[in-house]
């Protein structure tokens, strides 16, 4: 059980409450360690959270850093994984010399940046292969919220459709950009079916401190295979940019 607290928008291992935001995030990272990394790479995680992200890629790279802003979360990941070089660093001022990284990864950090373009000038000067990033996808995480409007998520600056990320890393200079998507798979789907949307469930049970039987059973029982990575965003859960 990690000893962070639970702040409403981290996610961490241990968490039972947390379970479905923690393998959603799980997913993106075991999909790029396996498809993306290589074991001569050095791959900086910018916005690493808790550090279990960076932790997975330490285990197919050379060399793994984890860049986080808040100091307690990067002391926490300094003491939990060893293996990964743990640095208190801001998004947009990165401490990594230019084309450091063959591999960056930010999974979730997009959504929370108030200088967006700085930050994707950013993991494009210190990236001289692969950049991997993911964001909620506006239209299906926040319905009717338009573009640059203000997101109900208290955590959030702003949330992006599939174009609008596209288009970002294009103009931050980044070459070639391929958007997937995150999706749920059937046993979430039949869910839903019958109950109705998962992470609106989610969202209702923290705010209330209520936690419906249902809700926490299918917890439970999930894992990585419950979530899908293709190249549709439409209805996509998350949108996930690779770019070189």
């Amino acid at each position: 059980m990690s000893k962070l607290a639970l702040t409403g928008e981290r996610t961490a291992p241990g968490w039972e409450r947390e379970r479905y935001w923690f393998l959603r995030h799980l997913a993106v990272y075991q999909w790029i360690a396996e498809t993306v990394v290589s074991a001569r790479d050095t791959v900086v995680d910018v916005g690493s959270g808790e550090g279990f992200g960076a932790n997975i890629l330490a285990e197919h790279a050379a060399h793994s850093i984890a860049l986080e802003l808040d100091e307690p979360t990067c002391r926490h990941a300094q003491h939990a994984y060893p293996h990964v070089q743990s640095v208190c660093a801001n998004v947009i001022a990165l401490p990594l010399a230019p084309a450091s990284a063959d591999v960056a990864v930010s999974l979730q950090v997009m959504e929370h940046v108030w200088d967006v373009a700085g930050y994707l000038a950013e993991l494009r000067r210190v990236c001289r292969g692969t950049l991997v990033l993911s964001t909620p996808n506006r239209p299906v995480f926040s319905p009717g919220l338009g573009r640059s409007e203000k997101p109900v998520n208290p955590f959030h600056v702003e949330e992006f459709d599939a174009e609008q990320v596209h288009a970002a890393c294009s103009v931050a200079g980044f070459d070639d950009v391929r958007m997937l998507g995150l999706h749920h798979g059937d046993r979430i789907n039949e869910w839903e079916n019958r109950h109705g949307s998962l992470v609106t469930a989610l969202i209702d049970a923290a705010v209330n401190d209520q936690w419906p039987e249902s809700v926490m059973a299918l917890q439970a029982r999930l894992d990585i295979s419950d979530f899908q990575i293709n190249e549709h965003t439409d209805g996509a859960h998350d949108l996930i940019a690779v770019a070189t």
